[in-house]
């Protein structure tokens, strides 16, 4: 068994100064993350980090465009990345589509729309899970994806309702819940609500918590343990049990064993 975080930014300039401590604490703790990337550049310096046989039993490599940097990727350049190191590559992500960003034309939403639907038939013809960005834009992504046919879909940090939660549960999307979950009680009724199947858990490092955590960046071997009793709390599950069922969940999502 294991810690798992399903969705992490160890590419991000926040981790830099860590990158040769990560890989050694992840193994010494016994955790396994899912390192996802945001652009062309941080999916390059992924590759860079994270190609190794060390690296590839504690980090399952994703890398994709967020909706943020829609409108000023070279897709055709990301495209080659990942077919040039596919069988590095574990998965798609962070991908999706965000509302919040197409003030001032930053990402138009057609642009984004456009990427994301490029993302996903990548994810399709290799065969490859994804990690789903959805803030404001739920009802649409889920449409959108209800064209393809991917192995494993995680809507990251749900922030959805019941109704769109039931819809994720009906088409076997995983739902991931993060430090929010330990006082926000939004966040605990749609865990309840969630099948123990399709429940993940993650930190979003290096997002900082204001309301817990003291507001340091969030890591896997400071965070996660705390997020994990509280999933077991929720669903009225021990605390190793609810790690067996966590770590089962990722390894089913990622679609191989670390």
């Amino acid at each position: 068994m294991s810690l798992v975080d399903a969705h992490i930014h160890l590419t991000d300039n926040e981790f830099s100064c860590y990158t040769d401590s990560i890989i050694p604490t992840f193994k010494a703790m016994k955790i396994k993350v899912c390192s996802v990337c945001v652009n062309t550049q941080t999916s390059s310096r992924s590759i860079r980090l994270f190609n190794s046989p060390v690296s590839r039993d504690t980090i399952a490599q994703f890398i994709g465009i967020h909706p943020l940097y829609a409108n000023q990727e070279d897709v055709v350049r990301f495209q080659l990345l990942l077919d040039t190191n596919i069988e590095f590559i574990d998965g798609i992500g962070e991908i999706g589509l965000d509302k919040t960003y197409t003030l001032n034309e930053y990402s138009p939403y057609s642009k984004q729309k456009e990427v994301f639907e490029l993302m996903l038939q990548l994810a399709e013809s290799h065969h490859k899970p994804i990690s789903v960005h959805s803030r404001k834009s739920l009802d649409e992504v889920l449409q959108l994806m209800s064209a393809y046919d991917i192995s494993g879909v995680l809507i990251h940090w749900f922030s959805g309702n019941k109704e769109q939660l039931r819809k994720c549960m009906d088409r076997g999307y995983y739902v991931s819940y993060g430090p929010a979950l330990v006082y926000s009680e939004d966040k605990r009724v749609l865990l309840r609500k969630t099948d123990k199947n399709r429940i993940l858990t993650e930190t979003d490092g290096p997002n900082k918590y204001s309301h817990c955590f003291g507001d340091y960046p969030a890591l896997p071997s400071s965070f996660l343990s705390t997020i994990v009793k509280t999933v077991g709390e929720l669903v009225t599950m021990p605390y190793e049990e609810t790690l067996e069922m966590l770590t089962v969940n990722w390894h089913q999502y990622v679609g191989r064993r670390l």
